[in-house]
Formats: C-alpha cells, sequence, structure tokens
C-alpha cells in the first residue's frame, strides 16, 4: 500500500498495491485500489478490490462498494435519507450496495438505500435515486 505524503489512512485494513492520495478513516479498502485526491471514505465504508475513487469524492459511512467498480469524480454517496441535525441515525441503517464492475459518472450523486446493480452505469451528473438493475444504463 501506497500513501501519498499529504494523504491520510487511518486503518489497518487496506490491500495489497492500494494508493492512497487523500483521506480513508478506518475504511476498509481492498487491493489494488486507488483513492485520489480530495477524496474521503468514511469508517464505515467497505471498498472492494480494484476499485478507482477518483477526486473529491465522498463516500460516507454505509456504502458496500464491490470490487471492479469506477467513481467519476465529484460523486457523493449520501448516508440519511432525512437528514436531520438534531437526530442522529446509525450507519447499518443506510447501506447503499454498489454492485460488482457499477459505473458511476462524475458529479452524480447517489442517494442512500439505492442499490447499484452489477454492471449498471450511471451517467455524469444523473442522480441515483432508484435501484439501478443489472446492465442497466441510467442516463437522467
Amino acid at each position: 500500500m501506497t500513501v501519498h505524503a499529504q494523504g491520510l489512512y487511518e486503518s489497518q485494513n487496506a490491500g495489497g498495491g492500494t494508493r492512497v492520495w487523500a483521506s480513508a478513516h478506518g475504511a476498509r479498502v481492498g487491493k489494488d485500489c486507488t483513492v485520489c485526491n480530495g477524496a474521503f471514505v468514511g469508517g464505515g465504508a467497505v471498498v472492494g478490490d480494484h476499485v478507482m475513487v477518483k477526486n473529491h469524492v465522498a463516500v460516507r459511512d454505509g456504502p458496500k462498494i464491490e470490487g471492479d467498480r469506477f467513481i467519476g469524480s465529484t460523486v457523493v454517496f449520501t448516508n440519511d435519507d432525512v437528514p436531520r441535525a438534531h437526530v442522529k441515525r446509525g450507519a447499518d441503517e443506510f447501506v447503499s450496495p454498489v454492485c460488482r464492475g457499477a459505473t458511476v459518472g462524475a458529479l452524480a450523486p447517489a442517494v442512500c438505500g439505492e442499490a447499484l446493480g452489477e454492471h449498471s452505469f450511471v451517467a455524469a451528473g444523473g442522480i441515483v435515486d432508484q435501484i439501478a438493475r443489472i446492465g442497466e444504463r441510467a442516463v437522467v
């Protein structure tokens, strides 16, 4: 595993060949992954093998990102479907499975609780607010 001099990786759970250029706070990150500059991977997130997390992506607690994935720049995985400052919820309430081989284009927000099926494709700027089925292409 390689961590950039200005990167921050606060976990003991990283696979071989993984490169962290930004922040991964206690997350489990698989082998041969890249977490690019300005990205944030929260402690409750799980990232599988061979995943590219591009610049300025926010993976909050909760997403389970399977292997062979591409997550484009500035994608945000939300972790609360009804956010309120005074109400605290556990990360396990908002699991958003992102299945093997799926692609999420740049600037696409992924609303918590919605699954992305195997090899699904969300276009840049698309909003993931419903389940994307296996092999489905979502162009919004």
